[in-house]
């Protein structure tokens, strides 16, 4: 989306604000968020940076296999050593606290 674009987009949106958000009370509350810096040396952390960008895709990817893993011991008929075997990756994903936690 191009800047104009989105630029536009914005001025419609806030055309239909209320007189508080409008007043700028809503973005302040943003403006004092908590937040977080990380930084990495480059190019030596780069396997690093590439690693914390691409967390939330890797978070997505192993809550995809936990869910595949139920549903096949839910609704599927699998064999006991499959049954065995999807266990085992289910209980091993939840070996690290939060990685399946919201």
């Amino acid at each position: 989306m191009t800047k104009p674009r989105l630029l536009f987009l914005l001025t419609e949106v806030s055309s239909h604000l209320t007189p508080e958000l409008q007043s700028g009370v809503h973005y302040s509350r943003i403006k004092n968020m908590p937040h977080v810096t990380l930084r990495f040396r480059l190019p030596d952390e780069q396997v690093e940076l590439n690693a914390a960008m691409q967390g939330g895709d890797a978070k997505a990817a192993i809550w995809n296999i936990d869910q595949y893993c139920r549903g096949v011991l839910k609704h599927g008929e699998p064999s006991p050593e499959t049954r065995r075997h999807l266990e085992e990756i289910r209980e091993m994903l939840r070996e690290r606290p939060g990685l399946l936690d919201d």
